[in-house]
């Protein structure tokens, strides 16, 4: 059987292009020291803006694959709150609705550490980029008023 040299260059792009884009990107974000497990789900809108991520699921997780200790649904403007939680190492997972992004970090829950009459808030930004976190990101510092 002769291949003809387009068919064999078609074929040797398809398999690159294959292996390429099955190679996972790895998005490790640091973990948040917190004194409280609430906060706000966003989207990127652009540079500066964010809009909320209304009815977002936040998941409570004993590890990054590990069982969901608790399951809430972001309200209106996005706020979730996960109340009497022990103080520990976990990770929460939180899901824009209709699955259209995800974000992942690891937590560190320390209720000695809150010392303020307002706590502070776990703000986590979903992003719509191409790269291995996808522009979402979370941050923990901001006060409810």
């Amino acid at each position: 059987m002769r291949v003809r040299p387009g068919y064999l260059m078609l074929l040797l792009l398809i398999v690159a292009g294959t292996s390429y884009a099955t190679t996972p990107d790895i998005c490790v974000s640091e973990t948040l020291k917190v004194a409280a497990l609430h906060g706000n789900v966003v989207y990127q809108t652009d540079q500066t803006g964010t809009m909320p991520a209304a009815n977002s699921l936040v998941e409570l997780r004993e590890g990054l694959r590990g069982g969901v200790i608790a399951t809430v649904v972001a309200d209106k403007n996005g706020y979730f709150d996960f109340a009497n939680i022990a103080d520990g190492d976990y990770w929460i997972y939180a899901e824009a609705p209709q699955h259209v992004t995800f974000f992942a970090f690891r937590v560190q829950l320390n209720r000695s550490r809150n010392l303020k009459r307002h706590e502070p808030l776990i703000n986590v930004i979903l992003g719509f980029e191409m790269d291995a976190c996808r522009g979402s990101f979370a941050q923990y510092g901001t006060s409810r008023t």
